[in-house]
Order: C-alpha cells, then sequence, then structure tokens
C-alpha cells in the first residue's frame, strides 16, 4: 500500500480535518485515493464504521440519501481538486463579476465564512467603515485590519486574498491565539466576532453609542448592532432573554414547524437577520455522532405567531392545521423520492447488463407516473407555504439570506457558506478561495443533510441588501478593467479611510506588476 503523501497530509489538515482521523481513513481505504476522500468527507473517523456507498446493493436502490451523497461527494472532490489547483500556483488577477475568495491559512474555513457574510451586511459594512482606526490600541489595529479585508473583498484585483492579519488582529487575549486557529464551532466564532465588532464600534464609533441616560441591559453595547442580530425572548418566567441566535433540533424536520412548536407566543423582538442554528450532534456511547437526518430549510417565513401577546386562538388553530398539512406533504414526498430513486437504480442496472428490455419499458411507464406525482405533491406543499403566508402580516416576513454548509464528522470537517445575491437573484457559493454562482436546487438540497447555520432576513431589508450588493459588484468591476488604478480615485468609496484606499491601492499595483512580469 502507498503511504500518505505528504502534500495530500497538508492539503486535509489545512481544510480542518484532524491528522489522526486523516491517517485513519488513508489506512481503511488501503491508499485508494478515491476511498480515502469518501472516507474522510463521510466522516467515517473508525474501522468499524460502514459509509453510505459500501452498503450493500440491495440498500442502495432504498436509499435516496446514497444518490445525494454521491453527488455531493463528487461536488466536493472537485472543489478540493480545484482549490488546491489555485492555492499552489500564483494568485490571478480576477475577472469581470467575479467575486474575491480568502484563502484558507489552516483550519480557518469557519472564519472565512463568516467574514464574507459579514461584509454583505451594509450597516454592519458602514458602521465598521466610519470607525476610527489606529496601530495603537487593538480595538484601532483590529478596525484597521478589518477595513482592510472588506475594502480587498470589494475592491482588489486578485481572485483572491490572504486574511492572516485580519485572523491575527481578532486574538486579544492569548487563549484566544490557540482558539482561533483550532477547529472551531461556526457558531462560537461567529458570535466572539459580532462581540469584537460591538466593542470596537462602542470605542471606535461615539456617535452610535446607546443613550446614557436609559438604562438597558441588551447583548449588545452598540443598539445598531443590537437591531442586526439580537433575538429577544420571554421565557416561561416572565422575564426577557438576550440571544444572538436560536437553536433548532431535527425532531421538527422543518425550521417553519420547528419555530411554531417551540418559539410560539414567546418573541418580544426580531432582528433584522434572524440566525438559526442546526444541531446535529448526538451524544451515544459516550461517542459524539454527527447525525445526518433531513432537515428542510424553507424559503420563506412568516413570524407572526412567534410574536409575544399574540392572542388570536382561531388564526393560530388554522396555522396549525396547515403545519400538519406542510409535515403531512413533506413525509409523502420523501417516500416518493426514495421510491422513485429505487426504480431509477434499478433501471439503470438492468440497462448497463443490456437484460429485461420489455420489463424496463414498464418500469419506465412507471417512472413517469411516480415523477408526476412527485410533482403534483411538490406542488400542493409549495401552495401550503404560500396559504401559511397569507395568515399573517407582511411585518414579520423573512427572506433566506444565507446557510452554512458542514461537511465531516462532530469533531471536524470544512465549512463553506451559500449566500443569496438580491442584485442578481442568485445564490453565491463561498468556499474559501473559490467564489462560484449555484443553482438554488443545489442549494436547497446540500442544505438538507448538511445545514448548520441558516439566517433569514426581514423583507424590508432586501432593498438595501440588493443595493449593497449591486455596490461590491460595480466596484470589483471598475477594478478589473483598472486594476492598477488608484482607488482614491473611485467617487462610490470615497467614505473608506483614506490609509485604507492607500494601503490597498499599493496592494492592487504590486499585484499587477507581478502578474505582467508572469
Amino acid at each position: 500500500m502507498q503511504s500518505l503523501p505528504d502534500q495530500t497530509l497538508t492539503r486535509y489538515i489545512e481544510m480542518g480535518y484532524g491528522e489522526m482521523n486523516i491517517r485513519q481513513c488513508w489506512e481503511i481505504a488501503r491508499g485508494d485515493l478515491h476511498l480515502f476522500e469518501q472516507y474522510l468527507f463521510d466522516g467515517c473517523s473508525e474501522v468499524g464504521e460502514v459509509p453510505l456507498y459500501q452498503l450493500s446493493q440491495q440498500n442502495y436502490f432504498n436509499n435516496d440519501e446514497i444518490f445525494r451523497s454521491q453527488n455531493i461527494l463528487e461536488q466536493i472532490k472537485n472543489d478540493t481538486l480545484y482549490m488546491y489547483q489555485q492555492s499552489s500556483r500564483k494568485i490571478k488577477l480576477r475577472t469581470r463579476d467575479k467575486y474575491v475568495g480568502l484563502l484558507n491559512i489552516g483550519n480557518t474555513c469557519s472564519i472565512n465564512s463568516v467574514l464574507q457574510f459579514c461584509h454583505q451586511i451594509p450597516q454592519l459594512f458602514k458602521l465598521l467603515l466610519e470607525c476610527q482606526n489606529g496601530k495603537s490600541q487593538i480595538y484601532e489595529k483590529f478596525v484597521f485590519e478589518i477595513q482592510i479585508l472588506f475594502t480587498q473583498l470589494i475592491a482588489s484585483n486578485l481572485e483572491y486574498v490572504n486574511p492572516r492579519d485580519t485572523i491575527k488582529s481578532i486574538s486579544w487575549e492569548p487563549q484566544e491565539q490557540e482558539y482561533i486557529g483550532a477547529q472551531q464551532d461556526i457558531i462560537e466564532i461567529f458570535n466572539l466576532l459580532l462581540n469584537k465588532f460591538d466593542k470596537s464600534i462602542r470605542r471606535l464609533h461615539m456617535q452610535n453609542l446607546m443613550a446614557t441616560d436609559v438604562l438597558r441591559v441588551e447583548l449588545f453595547g452598540n443598539q445598531k448592532m443590537n437591531e442586526l442580530f439580537q433575538i429577544i425572548l420571554m421565557n416561561d418566567k416572565n422575564q426577557r432573554e438576550y440571544h444572538p441566535n436560536i437553536v433548532a433540533t431535527l425532531k421538527h424536520k422543518n425550521i417553519r414547524t420547528f419555530l411554531s412548536k417551540d418559539f410560539s407566543n414567546k418573541i418580544l423582538e426580531l432582528p433584522k437577520f434572524l440566525r438559526i442554528s442546526i444541531n446535529r450532534i448526538s451524544f451515544s456511547n459516550r461517542s459524539i455522532i454527527k447525525l445526518k437526518d433531513e432537515f428542510i430549510i424553507e424559503e420563506s417565513l412568516n413570524l407572526e405567531m412567534c410574536m409575544f401577546n399574540n392572542n388570536s386562538s382561531n388564526q393560530k388553530e388554522q396555522i396549525n392545521k396547515l403545519l400538519k398539512q406542510a409535515t403531512d406533504l413533506q413525509e409523502q414526498i420523501q417516500k416518493i423520492r426514495l421510491y422513485l430513486s429505487s426504480l431509477n437504480g434499478v433501471i439503470q442496472v438492468y440497462e448497463d447488463e443490456g437484460i429485461f428490455i420489455d420489463l424496463i419499458i414498464l418500469l419506465k411507464k412507471k417512472q413517469e407516473q411516480i415523477m408526476y406525482q412527485l410533482k403534483q405533491k411538490e406542488e400542493l406543499y409549495k401552495q401550503n407555504q404560500l396559504n401559511i403566508n397569507k395568515q399573517t402580516s407582511n411585518r414579520y416576513q423573512y427572506r433566506i439570506h444565507s446557510i452554512v454548509i458542514h461537511f465531516g464528522s462532530a469533531q471536524e470537517g470544512h465549512n463553506l457558506i451559500y449566500i443569496y445575491n438580491f442584485f442578481l437573484e442568485k445564490w453565491m457559493k463561498y468556499n474559501d478561495i473559490s467564489v462560484q454562482f449555484v443553482q438554488e436546487n443545489v442549494v436547497l438540497n446540500e442544505s438538507k443533510i448538511f445545514g448548520q447555520l441558516v439566517t433569514y432576513v426581514n423583507q424590508d431589508m432586501i432593498p438595501q441588501l440588493r443595493s449593497h450588493q449591486q455596490f461590491i459588484q460595480n466596484i470589483g468591476n471598475i477594478v478589473v478593467a483598472q486594476p492598477n488604478k488608484d482607488l482614491q480615485q473611485i467617487v462610490e468609496i470615497n467614505n473608506i479611510p483614506q490609509n485604507v484606499l492607500t494601503f490597498v491601492t499599493k496592494q492592487n499595483q504590486e499585484n499587477y506588476r507581478n502578474n505582467q512580469n508572469y
């Protein structure tokens, strides 16, 4: 058996996988690179574990997750190869309509995803750019590095940039230096970064401080940060609770049912961006396991029924009936998909073998009938969702904004983030250095099994998001057209501190010279 190449080991350590797990998966796969990657991506870290693709043929034909898993594994493999090829060559200048990625410098896929999320929030972008930067205090240094990175993400002339200095500036305490560079839960890193934003804004952006004569105990010290991310709940003791996100469990099978069951009549105030983490971790026989149960992430939500003191009992009854119908339809759709996948598998085997020609014809007719039945059920489900939204007002209408995906086991793995571009009306996949457009069905299907954190945005915020995303694209295309341009000459970004524009301009001009000589 071929020994594990150092190049392969380094590549997957940088993606966030542990060395012991990498070596063990290599041993199990006996040096077969394809099997090794499947073991690793499926979170298989012990010899006794059996990954999905090694189930018997009979089970293979009766498990829709196998087909989905194979497609996703192939996609991960292609993404991994692309990122490795990109990171091992000279960085090219970006091209028109392309967005800037972030280099993974070792276990930084989580923080890369969070940084890509944050720079696309217009209020947060504006708040941080209006802060005073410097080099004398940790807050000023942190703000300076964030301002540079946010500017690079809109105005760098490269395909991707290195976030090393920014990530280094996040570590204010010795223990944080170890934490940032290690495997970490993306929810924790997200909240850590938001808290650092809040502390820096409070010290360096004085006009946005909360009024000192108003006594308020809230999640953040800056009121605009609270408006963006704070959830205020009323607990069973009639006491206020302040949360940065809420946690969904898999038992309810979808976001909408989870909220109606666990948060009905409990929310006092909603943020502009509602973050819901999906708990897929289970403890069994002293082991931590990542569950792969299907969990539906709806494209839109109306949260009126979750608001405290909402006493419309008739309306609640109507919505509960519709939610019950939604759950039943989801189960029916899942069963039909499983049956259809089994049938597809059988037909494929018979066609490959060139046998049972007459039977194949009959099975294909059955296949058409099932596909029509599936389409009908899916249309009923869409109508059901529209009926639920009609029962509630637009004030609490939320639209999906982004989904963080996690591949791997409970102990380790790789994160990426899908963000919806309201300007282009397309989903975008931010996977470290790789930034690509993707089809909506890919995002929604992948999120059913691998979704870890979903963010919904209030409907009223969408025009601002659309405008900000258009701004990002326009500035990027100006830089693409003139890659050595002095950024201070671009009127649209004259609100960015001059020392930041000077710094990024110098980098761009150096990048341009290097690529001209390459």
